[in-house]
């Protein structure tokens, strides 16, 4: 009864401020005590009593009443933090007005001209000698922030630790002191509390809401129309930023979700951290993503960042040194104890493997489930983005494989899915700056011996041939939407080449199926880009070939095998366009003496898929070659092309004291990517054309379902594109194609292994293998051409579209209570017909 009772009091006095006509401005406590003071009122009543047309009525018709209650619920704030939030009616008192302001905030957002009310001077606690009084924004915020690190209210006092007492005045206090878990900044934990984690998370769900205002601008109206409520929050302003930024991380990096071990025991127990930790994090990458618009994208700071040992400078002085105007982003930057980085490392790693470890146990569901994974690999982005003692640290220690492992699983689920094109989007492009250090590709040689369940064939080898077979797998079976991922994707396989000392079968043979698919002339004429992607895959046999030949004997005979593709790659007539374009759709029927490519599939996961090294099964026939077709010139009148004489690879010159060559980022060489998101990833190194122009790479070809065993192939457009090709176009980028080293290979070996087969009658692979093994082309092939590594640059296009991807991904994941729901967003779609 008295919880109804409250309820329809809270009704009243809100119908009172839509019905009075008279400014409540002026009215007393005794008026204004009735939206606050109410211990009984919780979070959802303010969604269920204080509907959304009532809201719109106050700001179409009574809007100096919405005026004064927005000044008064702020004051009421500022004035409870001024005092340290003393009691637990002020306690009672501040839940309230963060939760009416949680609620009224995103119509008021939705408003152009709403929006500068909390801009206005905010007179409350005023000092007339201090001059102008600051907005009712930084009132706000300088609140909350104080607030966050109030003793027994957000945090536990010093005094139950045994330290000194409380302070009456939060300004005066160190927050520092403060922190709220053990990990960067503090060695030991202060403790919380039930009462204490919903406090902290009622505050940050309203700095969320606070700094939503983005959600109603426009994507292209962004740089135009910058956060003021985070340039406040990130700047020298606000005192609180180190003690809260450790504060956060420590939260997400200590939440275990498996709590005491005992399984189920999620289901029996309530657990408030886990809200809490989702909150933390969801504030982090809200708060991490802001970039003050200047002339110099974050991409171009980072690698300035000082890496030093000294004490932290004031906060001026951080910003000066690391060019960075977000203060979270500067400190962030700056981490570099190995204690700090581990803790950091280890935490978010075991939450990203969480949703692998919960489909890895005995008992069904026995490990609660987190679904907050998308925010972690956002976080993951940013670490690896702007702090390269982190980058470092993550490639040389023993948990990369902690990181690699769950992130390919989760490429292989959300290929499908279209929901989570997103965090497939951040996925590849965490692995492309994984990419961009040698060190990745190194590590990728060591076996693979995870006991995890994925959808993929059955193999044994290394942590390359997992991520060759995950790549394939994304691209042969996923949605259409993610094709213009493939120049990522294929630039992350030609990055680790170099590297790779051993493939094995399986993964030999899936790629030459992506060779085989991307190099047919239907495909290479369907779009201006397609080309591109069969100048990476050369580079990668190139790679394997001059750098790790004696162990790569499995991707030498895989060449030789599919000798007819790169005969006819070489071949290829610059007047068949007009011939192949637009290409008939393929008849269903097949050859009776044929067999289906179900089959082909079956036999070769069936004879490779189990070889560590590639052996196939004993009684496997081989065919024998034919050698090339009659129309194919002979290697001694093909035009030699080195990777110098090429547009498409123009490598500088090398480094002194390395063997790789690194393109610096160089906005003449660079390559633009652009996805289904308008995204582009511009990747400095060997993609630059002659005349220097960015290159925008279409979306490839549909996919169909065509196997039976969950292998795709490509499939010709369904409909007519705009594009026609050229025998000019043709000519443009086909004798730039860097096959001078396959077709000197197959020169060499091909008569070997026919006049081995014939001699000998040679029937199964293992023989040749062995052949190839013990063989050598030392002096035969060309001189080795410079290691190039293509790295991840930042752009604006990127950055809009994190912004985008970060604020749909909150939105998304705030719905108890429904924050932003009833309003209507400009930043993204919002599809409520579901």
């Amino acid at each position: 009864m008295g919880s109804s009772s409250s309820k329809e009091s809270f009704k009243t006095a809100i119908n009172d401020l839509i019905t009075n006509e008279q400014t409540v401005a002026s009215l007393g406590d005794s008026f204004w005590e009735r939206y606050w003071s109410d211990p009984s009122l919780t979070s959802n009543d303010f969604f269920t009593s204080l509907t959304h047309e009532q809201i719109k009525e106050m700001m179409n018709t009574r809007s100096g009443n919405l005026t004064a209650l927005c000044f008064k619920l702020v004051s009421r704030i500022s004035a409870a933090a001024s005092t340290a939030c003393s009691g637990e009616n002020e306690h009672v008192i501040v839940l309230n007005c963060v939760r009416f302001l949680t609620r009224l905030l995103p119509f008021l957002f939705e408003s152009p001209d709403w929006r500068l009310l909390f801009w206005t001077p905010a007179h409350v606690n005023e000092a007339p000698d201090q001059g102008s009084p600051p907005a009712l924004a930084q009132v706000l915020l300088d609140s909350l922030t104080d607030l966050l690190f109030c003793p027994d209210f957000t945090v536990i006092p010093l005094s139950n630790q045994g330290g000194p007492e409380k302070h009456e005045d939060l300004a005066s206090l160190d927050s520092s002191d403060y922190i709220w878990e053990a990990g960067i900044g503090t060695s030991k934990s202060p403790g919380t509390n039930k009462q204490i984690d919903s406090h902290r998370m009622e505050i940050i769900k309203l700095l969320i809401t606070c700094f939503s205002e983005s959600l109603y601008v426009a994507p292209g109206e962004i740089s135009g129309s910058p956060n003021q409520w985070l340039a406040h929050f990130t700047s020298p302003a606000n005192r609180h930023v180190l003690p809260l930024l450790t504060s956060l991380l420590n939260v997400v990096c200590n939440y275990d979700p498996v709590g005491y071990g005992v399984p189920y025991y999620y289901a029996f127990v309530g657990d408030i951290r886990e809200e809490l930790t989702e909150s933390c994090a969801n504030l982090l990458v809200i708060i991490l993503n802001f970039v003050p618009y200047s002339p110099q994208p974050p991409g171009h700071v980072t690698g300035a960042t000082p890496q030093t040992e000294e004490p932290l400078s004031p906060a001026m002085i951080i910003q000066k040194e690391t060019g960075i105007a977000n203060l979270f982003l500067a400190y962030l930057s700056r981490l570099h104890q190995q204690e700090d980085l581990d803790f950091i490392v280890k935490g978010l790693t075991k939450l990203i493997a969480n949703p692998l470890r919960q489909t890895q146990t005995y008992l069904p569901a026995s490990v609660k489930r987190i679904y907050f994974t998308e925010v972690l690999y956002i976080l993951i982005w940013k670490f690896i983005s702007f702090n390269q003692k982190f980058l470092a640290h993550l490639l040389r220690g023993p948990v990369l494989f902690d990181l690699l492992v769950p992130l390919l699983q989760e490429l292989l689920v959300t290929r499908s899915n279209p929901n989570m094109i997103g965090l497939l989007h951040v996925g590849v492009f965490i692995l492309l700056v994984l990419s961009g250090d040698r060190n990745f590709g190194v590590r990728l040689n060591k076996a693979y011996s995870h006991p995890v369940s994925m959808d993929l064939p059955r193999f044994s080898g290394t942590h390359a041939d997992l991520l060759f077979l995950v790549f394939h797998k994304i691209i042969t079976s996923g949605l259409s939407r993610i094709q213009p991922l493939y120049d990522c994707l294929l630039t992350v396989l030609v990055n680790v080449s170099p590297y790779l000392k051993s493939l094995c079968m399986l993964t030999c043979t899936r790629l030459m199926h992506l060779m085989e698919s991307f190099s047919t002339t239907w495909f290479l004429f369907a779009k201006p880009m397609n080309h591109y992607l069969v100048f990476y895959l050369l580079e990668v046999f190139n790679n394997l070939i001059q750098y790790q030949f004696d162990g790569n004997t499995g991707i030498v005979y895989t060449i030789v095998r599919s000798k007819d593709i790169f005969y006819q790659l070489a071949a290829l007539s610059e007047d068949s366009c007009l011939s192949v374009y637009p290409r008939p759709r393929p008849s269903h029927r097949k050859p009776l003496n044929s067999k289906s490519e179900e089959q082909k599939e079956e036999e070769e996961e069936e004879g490779e898929g189990h070889g560590a090294e590639g052996g196939g099964e004993e009684g496997k026939e081989v065919k024998a070659n034919k050698g090339p077709p009659k129309h194919v010139p002979e290697i001694t009148t093909i035009k030699q092309v080195t990777m110098e004489e090429t547009e498409y690879d123009r490598p500088p010159t090398s480094e002194p004291n390395t063997p790789t060559t690194e393109v610096a980022p160089n906005p003449a060489n660079q390559v633009t990517f652009t996805s289904s998101y308008d995204l582009p990833v511009k990747v400095s190194g060997a993609g630059a054309t002659g005349n220097k122009k960015a290159l925008r790479p279409k979306p490839l070809l549909p996919m169909r379902d065509s196997l039976a065993r969950g292998n795709r192939h490509l499939m010709e457009p369904t409909s007519p594109s705009d594009f026609k090709p050229t025998p000019e176009w043709v000519k443009s980028w086909k004798d730039k194609l860097p096959l001078h080293t396959v077709l000197r290979l197959l020169q060499v070996l091909v008569p070997q292994v026919e006049k081995l087969c014939t001699d000998n009658d040679i029937k199964t692979e293992k023989e040749i293998l062995e052949y190839l093994k013990n063989g050598t082309l030392v002096g035969l092939l060309p001189v080795p051409h410079p290691i190039i590594i293509r790295k991840y640059q930042s752009s604006a296009s990127t950055e809009a579209w994190f912004h985008t991807y970060i604020w749909g991904v909150v939105y998304s994941r705030n719905f108890h209570p429904p924050i932003w729901y009833e309003t209507t967003v400009k930043l993204f779609i919002v599809n409520k017909d579901f």
